[in-house]
């Protein structure tokens, strides 16, 4: 092989060598672009999926801890939540000058609000004055989760129309949760020690002091 023959094999090599070399650092450059557009989205994600998951579950294991240490607090429940409601709430309507109750001016008159007030009280009221009643904590939510029954009657009345597979999907749902609270009751009357300690687990101190106790409903 000749002279010229080897500077051109050397010269293909260090071309096929900086191709290469382009290829890979433009597919780093574009995965760094990539990497750089795509993180601030996915860390937002990431945080607002942790804070609503992490808000739902610690919100049912405080509740489950309040529920074991006292199974009658519903009436506290429903006081806390509404006073939290009414401070926030009047934080962000807070106008210092309408005096005496330094209120903003209400857009919507109240009595248009009223009927969804007293009707907004009653069912928080209701739904934790059922923890009384012996109910768990994961029962309660699905029993809570099984409105759409009535919400599908209600909307009927007022000339709503809902498709076959809409009524087919609640009268499912609705199924599921008869069945879950049916299989729930048949439990504690087979295995009532076990009844009382088959929910989420939180304070063993506190479900074993809660074991010899009788809970009677109000």
């Amino acid at each position: 092989m000749t002279n010229e023959e080897n500077g051109d094999s050397r010269k293909r090599k260090e071309g096929g060598s900086q191709t290469v070399e382009g290829k890979e650092s433009k597919s780093s450059l574009l995965t760094s672009a990539l990497l750089i557009e795509t993180t601030p989205a996915l860390a937002a994600a990431s945080v607002m999926l942790g804070l609503i998951f992490g808000g739902c579950c610690s919100n049912v294991y405080a509740l489950e801890a309040i529920i074991k240490f006292e199974p009658r607090s519903g009436t506290l429940l429903t006081f806390v939540q509404f006073l939290f409601v009414a401070i926030t709430g009047y934080i962000s309507q807070f106008d210092k000058s309408r005096p005496p109750f330094f209120v903003a001016e209400a857009k919507v008159p109240l009595r248009r609000w009223l009927v969804n007030i007293v009707l907004f009280f009653s069912i928080n009221v209701l739904n934790n004055h059922a923890f009384s009643y012996d109910i768990s904590v994961p029962v309660h939510i699905i029993l809570r989760s099984g409105g759409s029954i009535t919400t599908m009657i209600a909307g009927y009345f007022y000339g709503k129309k809902y498709s076959r597979i809409q009524a087919l999907a609640v009268i499912v749902l609705s199924s599921g949760v008869v069945i879950a609270a049916w299989s729930d009751a048949q439990e504690k009357v087979h295995n009532p020690v076990f009844s009382k300690s088959h929910s989420f687990e939180t304070n063993p101190m506190c479900s074993q002091r809660q074991f010899p106790m009788e809970i009677q409903p109000i």
